[in-house]
């Protein structure tokens, strides 16, 4: 095979089928029949099949990747009034480990206006953890001109604990959020029932909502992130993409040998690039599904228009500019209108 490649490097070049070069076996598959294989399987059928080829099907299997995130520090309370990605490469954040597959990245944005708003709006969402090792995980999210800006990302490992609920608390009133969510399926609500005291205990007493769900896990995971992160409407704070990682790192350490092992699969961001819509995709989701939560809160409000904030923006700066000049402006002498005394008077 390889002395008829060095020989005829033309072999190599597709004729028939667009997806390979010649047939290896023309006797048995010969281009008219591979071409017709083709049409009929499709690209990613063919390269398996035929060329025993993965890449299209793992990429088909697995369409979340972290290079249709925007990876870029996030202010607390402001947040650029547009913020543009694109997949530059010198862009990509080569110190961040890419837990993906090959060839996945992820990058900085490619643009940011230089005005920044306030946040329209912020929340934590908490799922709570079930039985065995699941984590109560936990995210905040906050919204602006029809992106999603994730401030917060983790997990805890002990459930319910008066630790867990008090750093919860904390982190809640740290962020500020205006709104504090968590999935009732499991103990019909309970959960924000524990939670509300050490709300009150931090002095941070705000409001809180139950929410349920209901279908397959994998496929409403895929339905609500699937559209918000192809559409590049996810922004992820340089550190919480660290956090991830080094948290998963922690806990693959302190649990080798159980479950979990020395995976990275307790990464939010591992979790992401491995869900498919087949059931019991992944061992562990909760990251994932707190962050499909989020999502769901944020999607009746996601069609605003990032440009058109932008610009609505730049034209009350313009009318606050000129009311400003206007305001300020000193009318000249000669234009005034002179009264003099005794005008019109009789003499």
């Amino acid at each position: 095979m390889k002395a008829d490649i060095d020989a005829n490097p033309a072999l190599m070049k597709a004729t028939g089928s667009t997806l390979g070069g010649a047939p290896t076996d023309p006797d048995r598959f010969h281009e008219t029949d591979l071409m017709e294989r083709e049409a009929e399987w499709g690209a990613a059928g063919f390269q398996l099949q035929f060329m025993l080829d993965t890449s299209l099907s793992d990429a088909e299997r697995f369409p979340l990747k972290t290079r249709d995130l925007i990876v870029m520090d996030v202010p607390p309370e402001v947040a650029p009034v547009r913020v543009a990605w694109g997949a530059a490469p010198e862009k990509v954040h080569k110190d961040l480990d890419n837990v993906g597959f090959d060839g996945d990245r992820l990058y900085a944005p490619i643009f940011t206006s230089a005005d920044f708003q306030p946040f329209s709006g912020s929340v934590m969402d908490i799922d709570p953890s079930g039985r065995g090792s699941d984590e109560t995980a936990y995210i905040v999210t906050k919204f602006l001109n029809g992106v999603v800006f994730i401030r917060r990302w983790g997990g805890f490992r002990d459930g319910h604990s008066e630790a867990t609920l008090r750093r919860l608390a904390e982190i809640a009133k740290e962020e500020k959020v205006n709104l504090v969510r968590a999935e009732g399926n499991f103990g019909d609500g309970m959960f924000l029932r524990l939670l509300e005291p050490h709300l009150r205990a931090v002095g941070y007493p705000v409001a809180t909502e139950d929410h349920k769900v209901s279908g397959q896990k994998e496929v409403r995971m895929m339905g609500l992130i699937r559209p918000a992160l192809q559409q590049h409407r996810i922004v992820i704070d340089t550190t919480v993409v660290r956090d991830d990682l080094q948290s998963a790192k922690r806990a693959a350490q302190l649990l080798k040998g159980s479950d979990r092992g020395s995976s990275m699969e307790t990464s939010g961001l591992y979790q992401l690039t491995h869900l498919t819509e087949a059931r019991g995709a992944l061992k562990h989701d909760d990251r994932l599904d707190v962050l499909a939560h989020a999502l769901a809160y944020w999607s009746s409000r996601m069609n605003a228009d990032a440009h058109e904030a932008e610009l609505k923006l730049k034209e009350a700066q313009d009318r606050e500019f000129e009311r400003l000049i206007f305001q300020t402006q000193v009318i000249p002498v000669h234009s005034r209108r002179k009264t003099g005394r005794g005008r019109g008077r009789r003499r």
